[in-house]
């Protein structure tokens, strides 16, 4: 992605985009709390070469009611990094999610005809947040690119059930539901919007030299079989209900990285017969994330985003500093895709992508910015002050 284009990512409500904050019951007055984040990005028209980047705040800025000293991480990102989602009907997408995984909206965010630019959901402890494609600013749904470098593991209270209801649904069957050596019944599906889901539930706990034993005999082909005192239990310590995993080329090289850029602790690892690692479980704040390396298949992953062609997830990952913490990131190898800007919606907000081709987004909430004001400046950056939301 170029820097040309990807600095004109800023924010959903310009270039004709006008702000409905709030669609759910009861979210208006949640969007105006430090605990909810304000949406992100799309892009702006393209301005006269004379023109200031209308990225900031407007110069005229009487902002009623905007507070300043916000916390700086809101508390919905407060456990650590949480995936964006980028599909191409994000309206279905939520109606989906809400249905088979049990996600609950927190708001959305609507463009011109309707378009969801921005929304949040809760599923379980975790947030998940999505929009449409932007194809002017180069994002793009999952059919856009060669497999899914991005995975999103799901614990639920029936893996079986969860499962066969998102195939009713519509999604695609990648590994039914079995019973895997680190305890869990597992399974994987493409879900109807393009996006690797991983279900899983807890049934036993297997101790590490034990998972150490089965994993091999997993990878010599044995079918491992279920305990017969398995039963349901809450997920490991440490999970959330919903984890992201990130597929890397390198895996001992991504957590060397994700370690120099963003503080991130090795919980443990799993090598390949051959010594290769081949996944490791990393903590990210109090956000464990899966790194897992690359396979061949392309339609059916996993694959790394430079062996896709992109990916059409994001991180957003609120630091007390977004500035350090970029930083640290391209001193490790990451490239700017957006440099620190301190965005109307009352964000200082970057992008980063690192050396295996995920993109991170980068934030410091400055100010607790209410949808009204939030759609005052949105207008006036855009040039239309008549303009009036949907």
């Amino acid at each position: 992605m170029s820097l040309s284009i990807a600095s004109r990512r800023l924010g959903p409500f310009l270039g004709g985009v006008v702000l409905a904050p709030v669609i759910t019951a009861g979210a208006c007055a949640r969007a105006t709390d430090a605990s909810e984040p304000s949406p992100p990005e799309a892009e702006k028209p393209e301005a006269e070469p004379e023109a200031k980047a209308p990225s900031a705040k407007p110069e005229t800025d009487p902002a009623p009611a905007a507070t300043e000293g916000a916390s700086p991480v809101p508390e919905a990102f407060e456990r650590g990094p949480a995936p964006h989602l980028v599909v191409a009907d994000a309206a279905a997408a939520i109606e989906y999610y809400e249905r088979v995984f049990g996600a609950e909206e927190a708001y959305r965010a609507l463009g011109p005809g309707g378009t969801v630019v921005h929304a949040m959901l809760r599923i379980g402890d975790a947030v998940l947040t999505l929009s449409e494609e932007q194809p002017q600013v180069e994002r793009f749904a999952p059919t856009r690119y060669e497999g899914s470098p991005f995975g999103l593991h799901l614990y639920v209270d029936d893996a079986v059930a969860t499962y066969s209801k998102a195939l009713e649904a519509g999604a695609r069957e990648v590994e039914p539901v079995t019973y895997q050596f680190w305890g869990d019944r597992h399974g994987r599906l493409l879900g109807p919007f393009g996006h690797s889901w991983s279900v899983a539930t807890r049934v036993s706990e297997i101790p590490a030299d034990d998972q150490r034993a089965l994993a091999e005999r997993a990878a010599a082909g044995e079918a491992i079989e279920e305990p017969a005192d398995a039963e349901p239990m809450a997920p490991p310590p440490g999970w959330s209900a919903l984890t992201p995993s990130l597929v890397v080329s390198d895996v001992d090289a991504a957590v060397q990285f994700y370690g120099e850029a963003f503080g991130a602790e090795t919980r443990s690892t799993l090598s390949a017969p051959g010594g290769e690692t081949i996944q490791a479980e990393i903590q990210i704040r109090d956000q464990i994330v899966l790194v897992s390396a690359g396979g061949p298949d392309a339609d059916e992953g996993p694959v790394s985003p430079l062996e896709a062609g992109g990916t059409s997830v994001q991180l957003t990952y609120y630091v007390e500093d977004a500035g350090a913490t970029q930083a640290r990131a391209l001193a490790a190898g990451a490239d700017e895709t957006l440099p620190i800007t301190e965005m109307f919606w009352g964000d200082l907000w970057s992008e980063v992508e690192d050396p295996f081709g995920h993109v991170w987004s980068i934030a410091t909430r400055t100010e607790v910015v209410p949808p009204e004001e939030i759609e005052r400046r949105a207008r006036e950056l855009s040039g239309d002050a008549g303009a009036r939301s949907p």
